[in-house]
């Protein structure tokens, strides 16, 4: 697919006379780079890479299971030849299953990196749709204050009333359905996005696509701070450690000098006459 999009718009370029200019051309080309990088590297919610470890792992493991019946029917196969010829069988893999076996462990090995990975992942995951929710909540109160000034311009009947879509600074355009949804909840004192939820439970989904992008930004920051807080207290703890081993004794020389005189007084005397 990749191949022919770019066929067809290299003969776009070349075979018309008013787009070949080398200025055009390389613009065009960079242009193209871009949609054929994006067609074969897509850039993924934190779901659907959630999603997509999860899938990995599960065909690594349907790939572990292939292996374990391939081998344990190679053992059986060769423990047969052994006993037809009086050979006593063998728990031990032979040559010829080591190589799968080899296979076996590496996968196994990334599965277990994958399976971490996607702890992490569903745990990003989680802070970015408790940031989405956080956002979307300033917005819906940007928009009660901008609901509230129409109440006091005696404007609020219309929007209450969903008359027609409502476009708003904070939330963008709102539909008549939503518009007129989120006045009676603002009229009724429900402002709290849960609660507001419960009536309009798509608005999340709605607004995700916008959302997303901020949120996750935010969420990395947030985890980058974290980690240069605990690297910066571990270095800390270090520098504290260091310093005080390289604290100096108190008056070590005094000490021995003591110790010396002790030991002077306390030796016996010998005296020798001849």
């Amino acid at each position: 697919m990749a191949f022919d999009f770019y066929k067809l718009n290299w003969y776009t370029f070349n075979m018309n006379p008013t787009t070949n200019s080398p200025e055009k051309l390389n613009n065009k080309e960079a242009i193209l780079n871009q949609k054929l990088e994006q067609v074969e590297n897509p850039v993924l919610t934190q779901n659907e890479l959630v999603k997509k470890t999860e899938s990995e792992i599960k065909i690594a493991q349907d790939r572990v299971t292939q292996l374990d019946s391939s081998m344990q029917f190679a053992m059986t196969e060769v423990n047969k030849v052994r006993e037809s010829l009086g050979i006593p069988k063998k728990d031990e893999y032979p040559p010829s299953v080591l190589s799968q076996k080899e296979i076996k462990d590496q996968i196994e090995k990334d599965i277990k990196q994958k399976q971490e990975d996607l702890i992490n992942q569903k745990e990003k995951e989680q802070l970015i749709k408790e940031e989405k929710e956080k956002l979307l909540q300033e917005k819906l109160d940007s928009l009660f204050k901008e609901f509230e000034e129409l109440q006091k311009a005696g404007k609020f009947v219309g929007v209450l009333k969903g008359l027609g879509k409502f476009e708003s600074k904070s939330m963008g355009s709102l539909s008549p359905e939503d518009t007129k949804a989120l006045a009676k909840a603002f009229q009724a004192g429900i402002k709290l996005l849960p609660k507001i939820l419960e009536n309009l439970p798509g608005l999340l989904k709605k607004f995700d696509n916008d959302l997303e992008k901020e949120a996750k930004e935010n969420v990395e920051k947030k985890i980058e701070e974290a980690k240069k807080k605990v690297e910066e207290n571990k270095n800390d703890k270090n520098n504290q450690e260091k310093l005080k081993s390289e604290e100096p004794v108190k008056n070590p020389e005094n000490k021995a000098e003591g110790s010396e005189q002790k030991t002077g007084n306390t030796s016996p005397v010998t005296n020798v006459s001849k």
